[in-house]
């Protein structure tokens, strides 16, 4: 039996969202105050690596927030409007890809000297913390001794983990509390992430 865990993410209007490819999510517009949002998909040998960057650079590791939304949507328009399947219109489609990839980077400061090759360190950025784990169990999950885990993740991050953790937990609430009625009990708290 495979158990899943879910992370609620609540976004708003300038915010981008990044999905990495074999990832299952679900996303929907609010019933009383919807939005609309345009998305392109895309697969290449770079293209987890690009993701990869994005993800390790910005705070909320799948959100990138306070982006000019128009001149995204006036590129990816571009792209839905290449209508003939031919190698020109792939070729700009591919060309106008890379400029969105660019134009994001360069959104975020993310400059080719910081680019940051895949390590255990920023893989814990991405453990689920809504889960209820402990150090121990972190640790065992990457097949290391809690001391090292958290040493490298000190030395990479300049805070400790269970710091770390708190930030995340205080960011949710703070989300939590702009954008639901939720009531600031623990146990309203608790309520809410087993409905999820």
């Amino acid at each position: 039996m495979v158990k899943a865990h879910l992370i609620s993410i609540n976004l708003k209007q300038g915010d981008a969202f990044l999905i990495p490819s074999g990832k299952i999510s679900y996303y929907k517009a609010s019933a009383t105050n919807p939005w609309c949002y345009t998305w392109i998909s895309f697969l290449g040998i770079n293209s987890q690596n690009y993701i990869y960057q994005m993800m390790i650079k910005t705070d909320d590791i799948y959100i990138i927030h306070n982006l000019d939304i128009t001149k995204y949507k006036t590129l990816i328009d571009e792209i839905i409007n290449l209508q003939e399947n031919n190698v020109i219109h792939y070729l700009k489609a591919n060309s106008l890809l890379f400029l969105i990839l660019a134009q994001l980077f360069e959104d975020i400061n993310l400059s080719e000297n910081q680019m940051q090759t895949k390590s255990l360190a920023n893989d814990l950025k991405f453990v689920n913390y809504a889960e209820k784990l402990i150090l121990k169990a972190i640790a065992k999950k990457f097949g290391i001794h809690p001391n090292y885990l958290t040493r490298i993740f000190h030395e990479k991050f300049h805070l400790s983990l269970k710091q770390y953790i708190m930030q995340l937990k205080l960011k949710k609430a703070r989300s939590l509390l702009i954008t639901t009625e939720l009531s600031i009990s623990p146990s309203m708290y608790r309520k809410y992430y087993a409905e999820k």
